[in-house]
């Protein structure tokens, strides 16, 4: 399965290059790039269409328990589904086609957790190529971001209220 999307991490480099500084070589605080961004970018998958993914094209899910921002998946979980994070300075930026709200929340283990319309993000460990969706209703808890939804499966497209805010679905299975 292949991802067709742009893929990239968006790197800034303030004082790169050797050990030390040329007089007037130095930069000021306006030639330097405020902080670090990571990319989410549209990927596509051929059974649930166009899906949110890391700069990689590697699929991003979320886990239905985590309601409000609340981070659920620690311990354990996190063995099998490492949490997408940044690092301090890092801030997630939209790639083309993904049109959501990216944010980060601090996770209970102090990590810096990227956020999709205020549902914190996953990878899965058992996904090895881009655009590879095998945790897709995993559990019934188990769901990948969907940009644009197509076929049957169960993906998920979050969908928006009248007041702009997004709502996590109902899992039928599960009653959350």
């Amino acid at each position: 399965m292949g991802v067709v999307g742009t893929a990239a991490v968006v790197i800034a480099c303030t004082g790169c290059g050797g050990g030390g500084t040329r007089p007037g070589s130095e930069l000021t605080t306006s030639q330097m790039a405020p902080s670090v961004g990571v990319e989410l970018t549209a990927g596509q998958n051929p059974s649930l269409g166009t899906i949110l993914t890391d700069a990689n094209g590697m699929t991003l899910y979320h886990y239905s328990p985590e309601k409000g921002g609340q981070v659920e998946c620690v311990g354990s979980c996190v063995a099998q589904w490492p949490p997408f994070t940044v690092t301090i300075g890092e801030k997630p930026v939209a790639g083309p086609g993904v049109v959501g709200r990216l944010s980060t929340t601090v996770r209970p283990d102090g990590g810096i957790q990227v956020t999709y319309d205020g549902f914190p993000l996953y990878r899965y460990r058992k996904d090895t190529v881009p655009g590879e969706a095998s945790g897709e209703g995993l559990g019934g808890m188990w769901t990948v971001i969907a940009l644009t939804p197509t076929g049957s499966t169960g993906s998920t497209q979050l969908p928006v209220n009248t007041t702009g805010s997004t709502q996590l679905p109902v899992n039928p299975r599960t009653g959350g």
